[in-house]
């Protein structure tokens, strides 16, 4: 097996094991406040009014601009205003928000529109376009969105899946890889499909025993690779 690391770094004992950590669902807020300058770029504009009822995953915001996702209602709901707020950020700037209050059921928009479940059927144009319309980006301060990740790496001859958490203490990836290792299978041989890598490798902190055996009992196809690499700090910056 290559080896895969890097010079330097530091040893730092995880004092969370994922492991050791269940995923729970949170009970629905009352209310939401979902600011508009979530992400690089400019601030999206409302597409909805106030007064407006909503489901959970309804795009409530959109902007013309690559760099950004829309915003989606994180509740159903009624829209009780869209106003300037002061945002959750240390700076102390405003963003126009816009303000949702629950309705408790948690009623969702139709997702399946534009795709199906059989994604070897869906031209690699509308799988991009799903994921640009479902707003995931990354999870570091920019966001920057996965749709542009997924065009700038179109035709690239390798995948790679950076499984290393970021930050001692965080447990994100484990979680997920414990939980869902089908799914992260399946998303990987999406991606195949849409920007037609040869390969993909999967890169996992040799400390995380537990997630390696998962993804590697369920993944059955020959082009993609789990590879082990030291547990060190800062292994999953980049």
């Amino acid at each position: 097996m290559p080896n895969f690391t890097f010079k330097g770094g530091l040893k730092l004992e995880n004092p969370y094991p994922a492991e050791e950590i269940d995923l729970i669902r949170i009970p629905l807020p009352d209310k939401v406040i979902l600011p508009m300058q979530q992400r690089i770029g400019e601030q999206a504009k409302p597409i909805v009014g106030v007064g407006e009822h909503v489901l959970t995953g309804q795009v409530i915001a959109t902007i013309d601009d690559e760099r950004c996702a829309p915003v989606h209602a994180s509740i159903s709901g009624k829209v009780v205003a869209i106003d300037e707020q002061v945002m959750v950020h240390q700076s102390g700037l405003k963003a126009q928000c816009i303000s949702i209050e629950s309705d408790g059921k948690d009623d969702w928009v139709d997702t399946s529109i534009g795709c199906t479940e059989h994604y070897e059927l869906c031209t690699p144009e509308t799988i991009y376009n799903k994921i640009r319309v479902s707003g995931i980006v990354g999870m570091g301060g920019a966001g920057f969105p996965t749709h542009t990740k997924v065009q700038l790496a179109e035709n690239c001859h390798t995948l790679l899946v950076n499984a290393t958490e970021c930050e001692p203490g965080i447990t994100c990836d484990a979680s997920l890889m414990l939980a869902y290792p089908t799914k992260i299978i399946r998303g990987i041989e999406v991606l195949f499909h849409v920007n037609r890598a040869e390969r993909a490798i999967i890169a996992i902190e040799d400390d995380k025993p537990e997630a390696i055996a998962l993804l590697k009992k369920y993944c059955k196809n020959d082009r993609i690779s789990i590879e082990e690499i030291p547990t060190k700090y800062t292994s999953g910056a980049e």
